[in-house]
């Protein structure tokens, strides 16, 4: 199973990317309308059809965490930013917070 891929690896496998993006997980504000941005891509049976050209498709179904790239809503978003796509897995995750409450 493959852990890791980069724009240089599989070119094919990045274009138009952003057609592939279910959650973003990590958004900060930079300045003005701009912010810097991480998210998840899936890739999935269905969207097959639109990756002919990338050899063992296979390999890449599942979600992705694509790495820090810079989103601006006003000019675009440079989708050649994402470089490196990184396997990952949903999982759960519990917090407790303890407080103090009058009595």
């Amino acid at each position: 199973m493959i852990k890791k891929v980069t724009r240089k690896e599989c070119p094919k496998l990045f274009v138009d990317i952003s057609e592939n993006i279910v959650e973003h997980v990590y958004e900060n504000h930079r300045r003005g309308s701009s912010f810097y941005v991480e998210s998840i891509v899936e890739f999935s049976e269905a969207k097959r059809k639109w990756y002919p050209d990338v050899p063992n498709y296979d390999e890449y179904i599942g979600f992705w965490h694509t790495g820090t790239y810079h989103r601006d809503t006003e000019h675009g978003t440079d989708w050649t930013d994402i470089t490196e796509l990184v396997r990952v897995e949903k999982r759960e995750k519990i917090i407790t917070v303890n407080e103090w409450v009058p009595m």
